[in-house]
């Protein structure tokens, strides 16, 4: 199913194709990025599946939003989407040793500044929604199962009904200690 996922979704077909148009070179993203040459090629080439972490990097790097990864065709453009139950965009975070599948609940919707997602983790997992400290804010609500959340030097224990919303620029990781399933959407200010 992944594999599927990721050749329908053509990430990697996109990020080269946005390299190319802004003449970069992959020694150029990297140093924009931090991963590695030889990493991006892998993406490239849809053999790695980026996680939402990397995708952002890409995405400030390429100067796009993270939503234009997730279009597979060019859509009328509007100001609503509407998600049905079952319709969710599914695709899947690396967080090593584990591969994290989450819904993206506002697919197609182009231009926006936030990423509504659903996270199932199904062992204990551990990992930040991005990877560094951004300009921006958070919320996650715990829908089933115990999450905890560290937030500036804080740890916070969140069960079904809990939620939490931060200020992104602080450092913050999400632990799963057994399973979990909860709304994570992210924010990021001065988008372009």
């Amino acid at each position: 199913m992944k594999k599927e996922v990721l050749e329908k979704l053509n990430l990697g077909g996109k990020i080269k194709e946005l390299r190319l148009q802004r003449g970069m070179t992959l020694k150029d993203l990297a140093a924009k990025t931090g991963f590695s040459p030889a990493l991006l090629s892998q993406v490239e080439n849809n053999l790695v599946s980026p996680s939402i972490s990397t995708l952002w990097n890409f995405a400030e790097a390429l100067g796009v939003k993270i939503g234009y990864f997730f279009h597979q065709e060019a859509e009328e453009r509007t100001d609503y989407v509407l998600t049905r139950a079952g319709k969710e965009a599914l695709v899947y975070r690396n967080e090593l040793p584990h591969t994290l599948p989450y819904r993206d609940l506002a697919y197609g919707y182009e231009g926006r500044s936030m990423s509504p997602i659903l996270l199932s983790c199904d062992e204990p997992c551990e990992f930040s929604l991005k990877e560094l400290p951004y300009e921006g804010e958070e919320f996650v609500h715990v829908l089933e199962g115990r999450i905890q959340v560290e937030y500036g030097g804080q740890r916070f224990d969140l069960g079904p009904g809990d939620s939490l919303y931060y200020n992104a620029q602080l450092p913050h990781r999400i632990r799963v200690g057994d399973r979990a399933r909860f709304l994570a959407v992210l924010y990021e200010a001065n988008r372009n």
